[in-house]
């Protein structure tokens, strides 16, 4: 399990071609406040800070709070009942969240009787901490065996971290287990509850790192967020009387089985994400919703729709990538975006009687998909093994898989959903009935009625050269995504005036573009694409063999996929370049990127999947997307020259395995440790280097 608590644990993974990813998880960090000090009203004895009550600041009899003991030194930490300061004595009465947070010396604790307040996590991530003792006689605080409770013992409080017993039976008559009681505890492994138990708080046995299972619970009614995120946890039966279940319960954990109680009726966000080790869950009726990204990234292999279920969320099921079987019931009426992106065994779905909102790409990367059907239902109809809204007025999804290489498009439809075609690679045709309103056909392309819109290219169609029809004046979202039998050049004419986003992607047999030369809005230089002004380079052709390519001294942005697969050994960037986009160079070729001072950002996922060896990034730069270097699996060493960043993405480098030097200015090293944290690297602190810029010496 992952011990660094200030992350984002985004875990988006490698897709070979998709242009959708994972949205970035949650935070699952600890809610740590910053505890304000007031430095004129605090003082510091033997390394623990003590703050002054206001309201006893000029009593010779005061109370104080401890407010931080990061600093404290020594193995046994004995809390005094008072302290003297300035003359003056002060009871210590309460305890600061956070107070001794990840102190790695303190042993054993002794909180006196006079605390009246412990706050939450006080004692979090003491990972040598085996025992917490309270003197006797006071009203609030109790221990037994080294581990600390209210003083009616119906709470759990705090399990020391560095608590060697393997299992733990919990007290009778503890009904609730307070947050943060056993984060990060490295021994248990075997938790046994007792039927009184009713709350497990939140973080409550989070990044535990060696525990297997919990059992013994009854009558558990509630289950705090982050409960067993990140724990090794493998094992736990949840009561049916459990009824509140907080986000992320179970997020990134060892989890192997799970059975949803029939109280639940949202299963919230996050709950099983990265579950690698879920295979088998049962649903209860009486769920009715399942969230954004429940299940997404976990091994559940099939899912099969509790009668009750009535939503399924954003990416809740993406990229589940043992996933093979989904059941749809009759009443299940929304489908969220993307809720089943990428998983790459699905052959099959079948829409129900009450399916009725079906969201954009919930089936993208499903590449396997063969086959589409409905069962009675009352808003879609199959024909041709494509699935249209009643009656054929809307084309709503093209699998595929589907061994038809052709599409009919009738007189009937009206509309194409627009992401219908996003992912139906198996089309070679597409063939528009002459009555048709909406739609024409030429040569087996996709136009709206009066050619000015190209809808989408035949992913199939094999053809060297392809003219755009000088009628058309915009090419739609995904129009030639996957044109992988496209040889040649496309001849671009004078009134085309916009390409919309994600064209020309995974298209490796183009060798370049050609513009009319009266095209207001764009032009080629050597056979690559740009808009009119050359600010922005827009395509560089894949087919387009060069050892090194000099970009114009115009360009200022590179645009999305722009040298996506692109063909070329040295690029050297050009000096007026401020952007580079999203996926700019996803699955490029390039193994040496030469950038100039002037960069100011890098986009999302822009080198996922490149080819780069080593690179420099200048100081100018201010701004790095999430996953911006992702599974570059031949990069080895990559420079940041920006003493800091305004942003600086989550999972940089996750997948990008080969990585030996991450180098940064030596004024900045501790900015870069905080960033690296969520870096998507375990061993950044082995690879951090720091570079001291060369002294410029003054001419004399």
């Amino acid at each position: 399990m992952k011990k660094y608590l200030a992350m984002f644990l985004s875990l988006a993974l490698s897709f070979s071609s998709s242009t959708y990813i994972f949205a970035n998880p949650l935070n699952t960090q600890l809610p740590i406040q910053n505890i304000s000090i007031d430095k004129n009203n605090s003082f510091i004895q033997n390394g623990i800070t003590y703050t002054i009550n206001q309201n006893s600041s000029e009593s010779l009899q005061g109370f104080v709070t401890i407010s931080s003991g990061k600093d404290f030194k020594g193995k046994t930490l004995n809390i005094p009942q008072k302290v003297i300061y300035q003359g003056k004595f002060y009871t210590v009465k309460a305890i600061a969240p956070y107070a001794f947070y990840q102190n790695n010396n303190i042993e054993n604790v002794v909180i006196p009787n006079t605390a009246k307040n412990i706050g939450s996590f006080a004692f979090s991530d003491c990972q040598n901490l085996k025992a917490i003792d309270v003197i006797t006689g006071g009203n609030k605080y109790k221990s037994l065996n080294g581990v600390l409770f209210n003083v009616s013992m119906d709470t759990l409080i705090a399990y020391p971290s560095g608590k060697a017993d393997k299992q733990y039976n919990l007290p009778n008559n503890v009904n609730k287990i307070e947050q943060g009681a056993f984060y990060n505890n490295k021994y248990l492994q075997y938790f046994i509850a007792n039927s009184d138990l009713q709350e497990i708080g939140a973080y409550a046995f989070s990044d535990s790192q060696s525990l297997k299972e919990v059992s013994g619970i009854v009558k558990l009614k509630t289950l705090g967020d982050f409960a067993f995120a990140n724990s090794s946890i493998e094992n736990i039966y949840l009561s049916t009387y459990l009824e509140n279940m907080g986000k992320a319960t179970f997020y990134n954990s060892n989890i192997k089985f799970i059975e949803i109680p029939y109280k639940i009726k949202t299963l919230p966000e996050y709950t099983f994400y990265n579950c690698k080790n879920l295979k088998n869950v049962i649903f209860k009726d009486g769920l009715n919703v399942i969230d954004n990204f429940a299940f997404a990234n976990s091994s559940i292999e099939s899912f099969s729709a509790p009668i009750s279920l009535n939503t399924i969320g954003f990416q809740s099921f993406a990229n589940c990538k043992n996933l093979k079987n989904i059941k749809f019931n009759e009443n299940l009426q929304t489908i969220e975006d993307e809720a089943f992106l990428n998983n790459i065994f699905l052959t099959n779905f079948t829409v129900t009687r009450d399916l009725k909102n079906i969201g954009n790409n919930v089936f993208y990367g499903c590449n396997n998909i063969n086959k589409v059907a409905t069962d009675n239902s009352r808003y879609f109809e199959v024909s041709d093994n494509i699935l249209y809204s009643l009656n054929k007025k809307e084309l709503s999804y093209v699998p595929p898989k589907r061994e038809i290489s052709y599409v009919n498009i009738s007189k009937e439809t009206e509309t194409i959903k627009n992401d219908a075609l996003n992912n139906a690679t198996s089309i070679d045709t597409f063939n528009v009935d002459e009555k048709n309103e909406k739609f024409s056909s030429e040569d087996g392309v996709l136009y709206d009625k009066d050619k000015k819109n190209l809808i989408k290219f035949p992913p199939k169609k094999n053809i060297t050269n392809f003219s755009i029809p000088s009628t058309v004046e915009k090419i739609l979202p995904y129009a030639f995504k996957d044109a992988k039998n496209l040889y040649g050049y496309i001849f671009i004419p004078a009134n085309l005036l916009n390409i919309e986003s994600n064209n020309f992607e995974n298209m490796p047999n183009i060798y370049g573009f050609s513009v009319d030369n009266n095209n207001p809005n764009f032009t080629t230089v050597n056979d690559v694409l740009y808009n009119k002004d050359k600010s922005i380079l827009l395509k560089y052709p894949a087919r387009k063999n060069v050892g090194t390519f000099d970009m114009l001294k115009e360009t200022k942005t590179i645009n999305n996929l722009a040298f996506e697969q692109a063909n070329i050994v040295t690029l050297n960037v050009g000096v007026n370049v401020e952007n580079i986009e999203e996926e700019a160079f996803l699955n490029s070729s390039i193994k040496n990127i030469n950038i100039k001072e002037g960069l100011v950002n890098i986009k999302d996922n822009a080198f996922k999947g490149s080819n780069i060896e080593n690179i420099i990034l200048p100081t100018t730069l201010q701004n790095i997307g999430d996953s911006a270097f992702s599974y570059c699996n031949n990069l080895k060493s990559i420079q940041f020259n920006a003493l800091q960043t305004n942003s600086f993405g989550y999972n940089m480098f996750i997948g990008s395995n080969n990585l030996k030097k991450i180098i940064v200015p030596v004024n900045s090293y501790y900015n870069y440790k905080n960033y690296l944290i969520n870096s998507g690297v375990d061993n950044w602190q082995n690879l951090l280097q720091e570079y001291k810029p060369p002294v410029k010496e003054n001419n004399k």
